[in-house]
């Protein structure tokens, strides 16, 4: 039998590495200042086929399918079986892998816990090389811009309106971006799926978010992140009844 074991080991790379894996998740140390070997992990640098890749491949997966639609629990449930790792391992690698993931500012969690995938640097890089895209604030992290030149057509002509609704709106868009400034999910995501091929006129979006302005209209926006910062691209801002014309009752 221990024959057989070590026989399969040497020819099965594949299932050398899960009990590897394994036998280092169950080695238990006396050492407090000790980390336990999945933390040692580096993800960035994980080998194509083994038990962390194919873990971390089938996480982002799932979450790209599904953008904006499912939390953290959801997304473990919704792990394939055929992983090759026994609940627990997986359990405790999913868990290092959404770490690394939000670490790295691959993806972002909106208030209520929804996930989405928002890495985009050609994205974040193409905005930070149009200034007259930016969105004109006081604040110093610039990290708002127009979509495109439609949306800043749009939002200068609220600017040039003498309508009282309209400037009702153009104050209530200039509050609600001061508060996307300091806290860019402070909006709730809306589900990949629901996401109308409009807001795809820039880049295929990965997420959408609304922003309740608080007056029966809502601000529409895109997050993107790069390898050092994120930013926030406003798409649109609606009323309720062309909201619920495009998105449904959400």
């Amino acid at each position: 039998m221990v024959d057989f074991l070590i026989k399969v080991i040497k020819t099965d790379k594949k299932f050398y590495e899960v009990l590897n894996y394994i036998l280092l998740s169950m080695t238990e140390t006396t050492d407090a200042s000790t980390e336990s070997p999945v933390q040692d992990i580096k993800f960035n640098r994980v080998k194509a086929g083994s038990p962390a890749a194919d873990c971390m491949a089938a996480v982002e997966e799932i979450i790209r399918g599904s953008s904006g639609e499912y939390s953290k629990n959801t997304i473990y449930r919704k792990l394939p079986v055929h992983l090759g790792l026994p609940r627990d391992a997986m359990n405790t690698m999913f868990m290092q892998i959404m770490d690394y993931l939000l670490e790295s500012k691959k993806i972002s969690v909106d208030r209520v816990g929804h996930i989405c995938w928002t890495y985009n640097p050609g994205v974040v890089d193409c905005y930070q090389k149009n200034p007259q895209l930016k969105f004109p604030s006081d604040n110093s992290k610039g990290c708002i811009f127009f979509d495109s030149k439609e949306t800043l057509s749009g939002y200068n002509a609220l600017l040039a309106s003498s309508n009282l609704e309209e400037q009702h709106v153009l104050k209530s868009v200039n509050n609600a971006v001061h508060i996307i400034e300091d806290n860019i999910f402070s909006g709730e995501l809306i589900p990949k799926r629901l996401i109308p091929k409009k807001y795809n006129r820039i880049f295929e979006s990965c997420n959408l978010w609304r922003y309740s302005l608080g007056n029966s209209w809502k601000l529409i926006y895109h997050v993107s992140s790069g390898d050092c910062e994120r930013i926030a691209l406003i798409a649109d801002y609606l009323n309720n009844k062309d909201f619920e014309r495009l998105f449904g009752d959400l």
